[in-house]
């Protein structure tokens, strides 16, 4: 039977702190690159149960921000525009096509998503229509301001800051998005299953 990824990561952690750090105690960056790589190795090892449930959860994000960026710009709302009109169409084609759900199908579609709204984002920037522009920067930093609490959440371990007002990592990707309807496209988010 082949050891788990956990023990896998420890044994790592393990023997880095054990044999290499020790052996390297003369070089002062050398200590420091290692101490950041074994604080690296515990945030992983604390969360690699959640990694799957976490990519899923900031595709939800993606997912959701799209449809509203898409609905920002709909045509009955924002005069017609070519740069707009390609970001739209493209975002709305990638809303639209099939995906997997397998990790690396998420990582996919997750930056296929992202590249995507920086492209309404730069449309938006250049727009003559000041009431589009503040509604896709208002939607950004909303739906951004749960993305960075999970972001911190899960680095929370390195230390970095104290994390007082941070719910639970796992809360946070138990979240579930509801099915949404832009334009007659239906985008049903994934479920979200902390694990």
């Amino acid at each position: 039977m082949n050891p788990s990824i956990h023990l896998r990561i420890d044994s790592v952690i393990r023997a880095l702190q054990e044999v290499v750090l020790p052996a390297v105690h003369a070089d002062d960056r050398a200590v420091e690159q290692l101490q950041m790589s074994l604080a690296h190795l515990g945030v992983v090892r604390a969360h690699i149960d959640a990694a799957v449930p976490f990519e899923r959860f900031e595709l939800n994000g993606y997912e959701q921000l799209a449809v509203t960026l898409l609905e920002a710009a709909g045509r009955d709302r924002v005069a017609p525009d070519p740069q707009v009109d390609d970001a739209r169409r493209e975002l709305a084609d990638i809303l639209r096509a099939h995906h997997t759900l397998d990790p690396a199908g998420v990582r996919e579609r997750s930056a296929e998503l992202g590249w995507a709204i920086e492209k309404i984002v730069a449309a938006s920037a250049d727009h003559e229509d000041d009431d589009f522009r503040s509604a896709v920067m208002a939607e950004l930093l909303r739906s951004e301001r749960l993305r960075v609490d999970a972001n911190r959440a899960m680095f929370l371990g390195m230390g970095w800051e104290p994390g007082d007002d941070l719910p639970d990592i796992a809360s946070i990707v138990g979240t579930s998005a509801e099915g949404i309807t832009v334009d007659g496209l239906d985008v049903v988010a994934q479920p979200v299953e902390a694990q």
